[in-house]
């Protein structure tokens, strides 16, 4: 594995480096139709990156070396989110719990991150309206006491108003298919465009509960299971969802509207959980394609990875009003005429590779994206042999500069399809060849079930598996 572990660092910092969406049939891709597909593959990446770069940049821009507030000397360990949607005036009114730890010996403050556009009625701790100041999209509130290291203490965030789409994420009011939608995509620190939270991937909460108050003949896909559905009057109703794993800010998500639904029992090695399939009505294709290819690739990543991370609560796939494709833990979301195989396969490689071990910081995406890539390649061969296996690599080859790690996030690109997508899945490849089937595999499975597992990792940590 020494001889791994040197070939990756080598290729992480160097500047060179040397679908077909039908899952029912396998037939050889000629060199016209590599290209095609590569090019298809790019303008997903393309649309998928557009605002998201934006917003690292322009966040890294205005805080230069400042931490959010005081962001380092609090770790959140759980949210508890309130939401009312108002679909006919496009509006939340909303509050959100948290459970809050102190690392340090007296903490006076805490800030979250929440877009100014919302406005913040109140805040409260042990019942008690505190002070608080909210500007420049950030909410500092004074501590009633300091709270020292190590003790937890309890704060609640009331809220409303309008809440902010940048034109690529957050949370927006649309229509699909003759059908209204409300949605939320939160790539990269677009959390505080709807709720206040400390939105960094490198702190997770150990778990979320999601409250959702809509029109009652709506129905609602977000993370976790569902724990009830209670009537509130005669036309709307109170949704719970609870999440019991720790989960990027990001990765938290939901979509309300009308769904065609199927419900399926997914079985491996011996446990079962529920597999949905949400689609538009009438958009029979995306259902089908949920349905038909999702509980497929779950069982064969599970094969390649270890059972699915989450298999006690569930897994689900679902039309949404994005243009392209999210991981959002448990519940993977797609645009409603986006739903090819290999995006379904990598978008449920991510419950893995990015949901339960994240990247802690974005210098490190390739850990998500590339795996993710790689993971595709995997399917097919698995599904179909070594020489699709060795077709559908070419579609992600790439033979131009630059590093898979992001060395500068206010300037580079972050989300590469060149990168972070392509020339991290051919490391990937590249590590397999040299270590064989059987180290290469192991190494993997290491890595899943490493201390890092359900937390957050870097470069750095996965070359420590390869080098153990």
């Amino acid at each position: 594995m020494k001889k791994a572990f040197m070939i990756l660092l080598l290729l992480v910092g160097s500047s060179m480096l040397t679908g077909q969406t039908n899952l029912a049939v396998w037939k050889p891709l000629t060199a016209e139709e590599i290209a095609r597909i590569k090019a298809e593959r790019h303008a997903f990446y393309a649309a998928e990156s557009r605002g998201m770069d934006d917003a690292i940049h322009e966040y890294y821009l205005s805080k230069g070396d400042r931490a959010d507030g005081n962001q380092a000397d609090f770790d959140v360990r759980y949210y508890g989110l309130h939401l009312n949607l108002h679909l006919d005036t496009q509006t939340i009114d909303a509050f959100v719990e948290y459970k809050i730890r102190s690392v340090i010996s007296a903490l006076g403050s805490v800030t979250l991150n929440l877009r100014s556009e919302l406005s913040v009625d109140s805040v409260k701790a042990t019942g008690a309206s505190i002070t608080f100041s909210h500007s420049n999209h950030l909410l500092n509130i004074t501590l009633p006491a300091a709270i020292a290291q190590d003790q937890e203490f309890d704060l609640v965030v009331y809220y409303h108003g309008t809440s902010y789409y940048d034109g690529a994420a957050g949370l927006r009011f649309s229509s699909q298919m003759g059908q209204q939608l409300c949605w939320t995509k939160a790539t990269p620190f677009r959390s505080r465009y709807w709720w206040p939270c400390k939105d960094y991937p490198e702190d997770k909460p150990d778990s979320i509960d999601m409250y959702m108050e809509t029109p009652s003949t709506y129905d609602v896909i977000t993370n976790g299971v569902q724990v009830s559905s209670t009537p509130v009057g005669s036309t709307r109703k109170l949704v719970h969802y609870k999440h019991n794993y720790p989960i990027t800010t990001f990765c938290v998500a939901f979509c309300c509207t009308q769904y065609t639904i199927n419900e399926q029992t997914w079985s491996y090695d011996g446990q079962t959980m529920p597999f949905y399939s949400y689609a538009l009505p009438g958009n029979n294709e995306a259902l089908d394609s949920f349905r038909v290819i999702g509980p497929d690739v779950l069982t064969t990543l599970s094969n390649l990875f270890g059972i699915y991370p989450f298999i006690d609560e569930k897994m689900a796939n679902a039309d949404f009003g994005w243009t392209g494709a999210m991981e959002h833990q448990t519940a993977c979301m797609y645009a409603t005429n986006f739903h090819d195989g290999w995006i379904i396969v990598h978008e449920s490689a991510h419950q893995w590779w990015g949901d339960m071990i994240s990247c802690r910081t974005f210098n490190h995406i390739w850990l998500s994206e590339g795996f993710a890539s790689y993971s595709e390649a995997l399917y097919y061969e698995t599904r179909y042999g070594a020489n699709a296996y060795h077709n559908y690599v070419q579609t992600q080859k790439y033979l131009g500069e630059g590093s898979i790690y992001v060395e500068n996030l206010t300037y580079e690109e972050i989300y590469n399809g060149n990168l972070s997508y392509d020339k991290a899945s051919w490391v990937l490849h590249m590590l397999r060849g040299v270590l064989g089937d059987s180290l290469f595999f192991k190494a993997i499975r290491d890595w899943g079930d490493s201390q890092f597992r359900y937390g957050t990792a870097t470069t750095q940590d996965f070359t420590s598996i390869l080098s153990a």
